[in-house]
């Protein structure tokens, strides 16, 4: 069924008579060629010769010559097709080739799309795997979507609606809604028991809604009974109640989404959609998901503008944990670990630490093991407005389970002052 449909005559992959027009729209008046050459290539064209002649006028161009059938004839020599350019010749310029620039553009997307079709059909055929073949028209499809892709939209600034910031958590850990969070700390702090209680938060306040958690680092059973006992030591809420707190399965392999230098669409994709619907997603740790190089910001920015899209599109929090290289010291904006790009994707970052007993932060104070002391080193949309400091203590293990550790630091220097940078 698909090769006739692809092989119908019906199906209209180029149009000679606009390839002409645009051609000798550009012979007639040069100065249409600065326009031309930003919308189409070579490929836009179908027809070999005027492939050929599109790309003879951008090289004069660029060579600060004339581009008339003279110039093209001469620099073609023996590839220059005479019958052709008479065709062009014979053909009505226009003043404004964009309509037929466009059309061109179509055109050409449509014969991509059937290469494309054809490329999956033969790997379908093949026996490749579907996550596979996804995987690798992803880049494909976007091109093909760039071809003819629309200029952006401006509006006047008076005609922009007014739209509130909404927030969850505001009388515990404040996190603007559409956005993504932060929460960067040293291994063994206790950063994922805060995610897990601030999924089970979500479950609890809105009951209509769904919140889930993708923990790499952690087995199912190990999630399944901190947050039971959150639930009866925190909360005191019925565990066995929490059905819209989801969790991935230990079975699940967490998607890269940077290889090589590239953005896996195929994999962003798939992992969006497993979850639509969801107002509060957790991801622990960024590592789990990324892939490219840990102090790359190129790498790190393709990683991070996806989730921000997807955050705003379907106006949710997505929370991410990160890896500082260590205790987080006073003065510091942020303890995250890596590239800049990861924090500046962020628009609220709380850093979170142990409470200790002296200013040199080198002895866990044994009274304060269930609790951390949070600082809010990012906040773009105003959460301190709830929080009145940016610095504050909050359980996050029951007291029952938590675990007292002796630390000792050895050849550190440390910062005497405990002030917290400015918030901006």
């Amino acid at each position: 069924m698909l090769r006739e449909i692809c092989m119908s005559e019906s199906l209209e992959l180029y149009n000679v008579n606009i390839e002409r027009t645009i051609l000798k729209s550009i012979i007639f008046d040069p100065e249409l060629l600065a326009t031309a050459r930003s919308k189409l290539t070579k490929s836009s064209f179908y027809l070999p010769a005027h492939q050929l002649f599109f790309e003879a006028m951008c090289h004069l161009s660029n060579s600060n010559q004339a581009y008339d059938e003279v110039f093209i004839k001469k620099h073609l020599k023996g590839k220059f097709d005479e019958n052709s350019m008479l065709e062009v010749l014979s053909a009505n310029p226009i003043y404004n080739p964009t309509p037929y620039i466009e059309t061109a553009q179509e055109y050409e997307q449509r014969r991509e799309l059937l290469k494309l079709s054809n490329s999956i059909r033969e790997k379908l055929i093949a026996g490749e795997s579907p996550d596979n073949i996804l995987q690798s028209m992803g880049g494909s499809a976007k091109n093909i979507s760039d071809i003819n892709s629309a200029g952006y939209k401006l509006q006047s600034i008076t005609d922009v609606k007014e739209e509130k910031r909404e927030f969850i958590f505001k009388n515990w850990l404040p996190m603007p809604v559409g956005t993504v969070s932060m929460l960067p700390a040293p291994g063994g702090v206790g950063k994922t028991w805060v995610l897990i209680q601030a999924a089970i938060r979500y479950a609890i306040e809105y009951p209509d809604k769904q919140s889930a958690l993708w923990l790499t680092e952690d087995p199912a059973s190990e999630t399944m009974m901190r947050a039971r006992a959150i639930c009866e030591h925190v909360y005191r809420v019925d565990f066995n109640k929490l059905t819209n707190f989801k969790i991935f399965s230990d079975d699940d392999v967490p998607p890269k989404l940077i290889r090589n230098g590239g953005f896996l669409e195929g994999n962003f994709h798939k992992l969006r959609k497993s979850l639509r619907g969801y107002g509060f997603v957790g991801l622990d740790p960024i590592a789990g998901f990324y892939g490219g190089k840990e102090n790359d910001n190129s790498e790190a920015n393709l990683f991070m503008y996806p989730l921000k899209r997807w955050a705003l599109e379907d106006k949710i929090n997505i929370t991410l944990l990160h890896h500082s290289a260590a205790e987080v010291r006073a003065g510091n904006r942020s303890g995250s670990r890596g590239a800049t790009a990861f924090v500046d994707g962020c628009r609220a970052v709380y850093d979170v630490r142990r409470i200790y007993l002296d200013a040199q932060n080198t002895q866990l104070d044994p009274t304060q093991s269930s609790k951390r002391e949070f600082f809010l080193t990012k906040d773009n949309y105003g959460v301190i407005k709830f929080l009145h400091n940016n610095r504050i203590r909050l359980e996050i293990t029951p007291p029952t389970t938590a675990k007292e550790i002796e630390v000792s630091y050895e050849n550190i220097t440390t910062n005497s002052s405990i002030e917290m940078p400015i918030i901006k």
